[in-house]
């Protein structure tokens, strides 16, 4: 854990009560910092929301408000490395429109087919609802009969555990804009309605960038670090990390991994556990990936969908006549 430094940022209060790239198949009037933006209400698709501000791509460079974004994605001055700024950044067909930083199917029921509505939960095209018992089978258990679409909330009274109910997106949430965050966390993270300490780079003190939503001090070599800040200096990349390579790290999280972060495992040599002998793309040693994994487990040859040996995973991985049952055949 490190010690966070940030500096306040004054929230601007526009139309919707949000920051405009929550506008939902609709192009952004305003955006938060008062200016107005390019009409890219034609980019790609037929309405899905479009981030504004854009400074950059992957890598930093001059007025980067990121500092610098993982490969595959783009700096959005206001939303921080997303995976879209634009429809245009969204190239699967499936998902082909840009909401808040994310490619998803649809961003308004414009976007999808006749007699379709859009979840503005799960940004999939649904029939609409009638009733709460259309809602049953999911999160959204609420019908907002007006618009047909299934929400978590309608009113603040059904938000138990949060502070907010988001109307426009029907979802209970701590904030809706960094007016509603506290110091400690003063940056609403305006997809998943999260405080976080920052999203982009002017949300630290002078001498700290925005690393995974925390400040994070800059540094040139590794004596600039340590202390309550990770204790290596990545130079190439200008900020103090975990680790810059494999020696940096210790047992049980021994490998230096992507965004300079100590991790359990980079390949299968990580693992050592022979009950969880494959390292998964997410950095964690767990049973299995591919059925190869599982060739010393005995009478277990199958990857199932828990990433553990099983001994089937369908009707075909058993014997003729016989079915797959809760992995087993019978």
């Amino acid at each position: 854990m490190f010690y966070i430094r940030m500096r306040g940022r004054a929230a601007i209060a526009l139309e919707t009560g949000l920051a405009c790239v929550v506008f939902i198949g609709a192009a952004c009037k305003t955006n938060r910092n008062g200016a107005t933006p390019p009409d890219t209400s034609g980019e790609g698709g037929t309405g899905g929301a479009v981030s504004v501000g854009a400074t950059g791509t992957g890598a930093g460079g001059p007025g980067d408000v990121c500092g610098g974004c993982p490969s595959g994605s783009l700096c959005d001055a206001d939303l921080g490395c997303r995976a879209c700024i634009g429809n245009s950044d969204c190239k699967d067909l499936a998902t082909s429109i840009c909401v808040l930083g994310t490619c998803e199917q649809c961003g308004s029921t414009t976007d999808c087919g006749v007699n379709q509505v859009c979840s503005v939960i799960e940004h999939t095209c649904t029939f609409p609802c009638k009733t709460n018992a259309d809602c049953a089978g999911g999160g959204a258990k609420t019908c907002d009969i007006a618009r047909g679409i299934c929400v978590e909330c309608l009113t603040k009274n059904d938000c138990p555990n949060s502070p907010i109910c988001n109307q426009k997106i029907g979802q209970c949430v701590d904030c809706t804009a960094d007016a509603d965050c506290g110091a400690a966390a003063h940056a609403c993270d305006v997809p998943t309605g999260a405080c976080v300490p920052c999203l982009v780079n002017p949300d630290c003190d002078a001498g700290f960038v925005c690393v995974s939503r925390s400040c994070v001090k800059t540094c040139s070599t590794s004596v600039d670090c340590g202390g309550t800040q990770p204790p290596v200096c990545d130079v190439a990349a200008g900020h103090c990390v975990e680790c810059v390579k494999r020696s940096d790290c210790k047992a049980p999280i021994p490998a230096c991994g992507p965004g300079g972060v100590c991790v359990e495992c980079m390949v299968d040599a990580d693992c050592p556990d022979p009950n969880a002998p494959a390292c998964a793309d997410y950095q964690q040693c767990i049973g299995c990936v591919t059925d190869d994994d599982c060739k010393a487990s005995l009478g277990k040859p199958h990857c199932g969908p828990t990433s553990d040996c099983v001994e089937c995973a369908a009707d075909t991985d058993c014997a003729m006549g016989q079915t797959c049952s809760d992995y087993q055949c019978g």
